[in-house]
C-alpha cells in the first residue's frame, strides 16, 4: 500500500492550431506502508522500484477515471484547466471561453505520475524515484 504524504501537480496546456490538449504532471512523495507480496525482500531496491511503479500506474489510472467522469459525464472543469489555459494561452482562451465546457469535454488530457518513496514499512527510509514511461 502506497500512502501519499505530499504531492505537487502541474497542468500544462498545449495548443496546436485548433487542437487543444493538456498534460497533467503529478509528483508524489510517500510511504510504502504495507506489502502483501509473499516471498519478496521488502527492503530490496528492485522490489521497492516495482511497487513504486505500480503505485504510479494506479495513480495515473485513478486520475484518468476521474477526468473521464468530469469531462464526459459532467462536462465541468472543476480542476482549473481553463484557468491554466487563460494564464498560459490568453489568445486561445479568448476564442474558446464562451464554449469552454464543450471544448474542455473534448480536449485530450495526458497524465504522467511520478512516485518518490521516502519511507517504507515500520522503519527505514530511502528515497526511490519511480516514473512510468509516457503512455497514451
Amino acid at each position: 500500500m502506497y500512502e501519499i504524504l505530499s504531492y505537487k501537480s502541474d497542468i500544462v496546456p498545449r495548443v496546436e492550431g485548433d487542437n487543444l490538449s493538456f498534460e497533467v504532471r503529478i509528483e508524489s512523495r510517500g510511504r510504502l506502508s504495507e506489502s502483501w507480496v509473499m516471498n519478496e525482500k521488502s527492503f530490496d531496491d528492485r522490489f521497492l522500484k516495482r511497487q513504486g511503479q505500480y503505485a504510479a500506474k494506479q495513480l495515473e489510472r485513478n486520475i484518468r477515471q476521474t477526468l473521464e467522469k468530469i469531462q464526459k459525464k459532467y462536462k465541468a472543469d472543476v480542476i482549473g484547466f481553463g484557468k491554466e489555459l487563460r494564464i498560459h494561452e490568453p489568445k486561445t482562451w479568448d476564442k474558446v471561453k464562451s464554449q469552454w465546457d464543450q471544448k474542455f469535454s473534448q480536449a485530450e488530457v495526458r497524465v504522467h505520475a511520478k512516485t518518490i518513496v521516502t519511507e517504507y514499512g515500520a522503519s527505514g527510509s530511502k528515497v526511490i524515484e519511480h516514473r512510468n514511461p509516457p503512455g497514451p
